[in-house]
């Protein structure tokens, strides 16, 4: 039994390692925000995310994460969120526990996302 409520994680992502690994997640919740700041030298892009995937579905550093159903088939070395709108890349994830009990993972690419 865990106290949160998952009702919100009713988003499909898809998961790719670059082992070739492809996993199509369901229930998760991807929070994404897009910017382009304006720097001395021109604009960049940042995109930051935060994703929730209840459950047991470990993820890892270097991970990318895939808004939706994601192709079956890419090629690591240009399937980077730099080309693709809708890919982030994982830096952080974590295990979260409840009374010793694992209840979801969180995963984004800075700690202070969102």
């Amino acid at each position: 039994m865990t106290p949160f409520d998952y009702s919100l994680c009713d988003q499909t992502v898809t998961l790719y390692r670059e082992t070739g690994e492809r996993w199509v997640i369901p229930n998760a919740s991807l929070s994404a925000k897009i910017t382009t700041p304006t720097e001395p030298y021109g604009k960049s892009m940042e995109k930051k995310f935060l994703l929730i995937i209840p459950g047991d579905h470990p993820l890892s550093p270097g991970d990318r994460v895939y808004a939706g159903i994601g192709p079956e088939e890419t090629d690591w070395k240009t399937f980077v969120p730099a080309l693709v709108p809708a890919l982030f890349e994982v830096s952080f994830a974590k295990p979260c526990y409840w009374e010793g009990s694992l209840t979801h993972w969180e995963a984004g690419n800075r700690k202070e996302t969102l």
